[in-house]
């Protein structure tokens, strides 16, 4: 007899022993896809912003088993509110240096894409952050 790719020899089950088996091994693997994560299941929050509308950079003080936290201080006349804080599991130390250098300029944009289903102990991650000029 050969059940589930494994070949069994001399062993006789009977038929209530066999759907047994058969119904042990589906309940078991029926589990194992329970209990998997779901990993089609993504969301992403993404900021573009115009380097003009930017007056100040920070990244705030780290705590233990946080994670690391952006504020983006915008100007009063932008549309977008006083301030974007943005958390990552990542280090933010790149973005920050990335907006820094177009704060003031009306011709370029800074693009900040962050997970918020990471694999990580917060589950936030900044994906992406890059200058875009038109």
């Amino acid at each position: 007899m050969i059940f589930a790719g494994v070949a069994c020899r001399n062993v006789n089950l009977g038929l209530v022993g066999e759907v047994m088996m058969r119904a042990a091994v589906l309940t078991f693997l029926l589990a194992t896809l329970a209990v998997s994560p779901a990993g089609a299941f993504q969301k992403f929050e993404e900021y573009r912003i115009r380097g003009d509308e930017i007056a100040s950079v920070k990244i705030g003080p780290m705590e233990n088993e946080a994670p690391a936290t952006m504020v983006i201080t915008l100007k009063p006349d932008s549309a977008g509110g006083d301030a974007v804080t943005i958390e990552s599991d990542d280090d933010l130390e790149a973005c920050k240096a990335a907006i820094e250098g177009v704060i003031g300029d009306a011709g370029s944009y800074v693009q900040i894409r962050a997970q918020l289903s990471a694999e990580t102990m917060n589950g936030v991650m900044v994906t992406e952050c890059v200058v875009l000029q038109p």
